[in-house]
């Protein structure tokens, strides 16, 4: 049995009522597409010394949540990835609203000890909290620099440093290491926000961030800072909802140092996170080693698109 169907057999111990099927119907069908933010929980819990088998609680209570986030998000914008169920607005806030007190139940009837399970449901609650508000935020665009890293330290970066709290905890790692690693997990969120913001940029053809005029960190950049080809840019942004120069716009980001600011905001972070694994003294470091190695091989993919662009003019 995998680590996903050990999931699915975990949550359907739960208790939740026989009379609403689409419960356990949601749930299976996030776990047969095996998400991988998921399997985080399970990468802390191995780095601390704990076995996955151990993680598959607090794996599943992430799981629940997300599930629950991920419900609201599509009422939000209208994503339609609920419309397969062919249920109602109102029943879906409501499965929302059970999938975050399963999240909880997934704890609770683990075999963690008491201060391990309230740490871990504290940690879940906080991330709960401030993705809202960061879901809040997200509706209205980043005025500068300080707005798009606080809109970041709210909705993305709490998420992956509840995961490895809760992994970590789930392992049997004392709270206060626990704690160190909710830090690493939160630099994790932060890398891939950078990574995705990168990766969107200079998609060809233009990304749903240059057509729906949201505010990205390249963009933010070479819409903010003063450099010659500022005006053009704005323009620039003005036009891709009618099919505008999307490699115009790239060269731009490229000339004007967004490309990279970006690289260097990814960097100072990475080194930090090289910094708190050296004095982490963890039982097994190379699962949080993989996971950045992994995240870091597409920042230096980028870099040479951005030559190649560049090339282009």
């Amino acid at each position: 049995m995998d680590v996903f169907e050990e999931m699915i057999d975990y949550f359907s111990h739960l208790g939740f009522p026989a009379e609403w099927p689409l419960i356990q119907e949601v749930f299976v069908w996030r776990a047969r597409m095996k998400p991988a933010h998921w399997r985080l929980p399970g990468k802390a819990c191995l780095a601390v010394g704990g076995t996955l088998t151990q993680a598959i609680p607090a794996q599943t209570a992430l799981a629940c949540l997300q599930t629950g986030i991920l419900i609201i998000d599509d009422l939000l914008d209208k994503d339609g990835r609920m419309d397969q169920f062919e249920t109602n607005l109102a029943r879906l806030s409501n499965l929302a609203s059970a999938f975050n007190a399963l999240g909880h139940l997934a704890i609770d009837q683990s075999s963690l000890d008491a201060g391990r399970k309230n740490e871990s449901s504290r940690s879940l609650d906080e991330m709960l909290i401030a993705t809202s508000v960061g879901q809040f935020l997200d509706e209205q665009k980043p005025a500068d620099e300080a707005d798009y890293w606080h809109l970041i330290r709210l909705k993305s970066a709490p998420f992956f440093g509840c995961t490895f709290q809760i992994g970590a905890l789930a392992g049997k790692a004392s709270i206060a290491q626990a704690k160190e690693i909710y830090h690493l997990g939160h630099l994790y969120g932060e890398l891939i926000q950078i990574q995705d913001d990168l990766h969107d940029a200079f998609e060809t053809p233009a990304n749903a961030d240059w057509i729906q005029g949201r505010t990205s960190l390249p963009i933010l950049f070479a819409e903010c800072v003063d450099h010659p080809d500022r005006s053009e840019f704005l323009k620039l942004r003005q036009t891709f909802a009618d099919g505008g120069s999307i490699e115009e716009a790239q060269q731009i980001l490229i000339r004007c140092g967004a490309l990279s600011y970006c690289v260097f905001q990814f960097q100072n972070r990475f080194q930090e996170v090289h910094n708190i694994l050296d004095t982490l003294n963890l039982p097994d470091p190379q699962p949080f080693k993989t996971l950045f190695e992994q995240i870091s091989a597409p920042i230096q993919e980028m870099i040479a698109l951005g030559e190649k662009i560049a090339a282009k003019k």
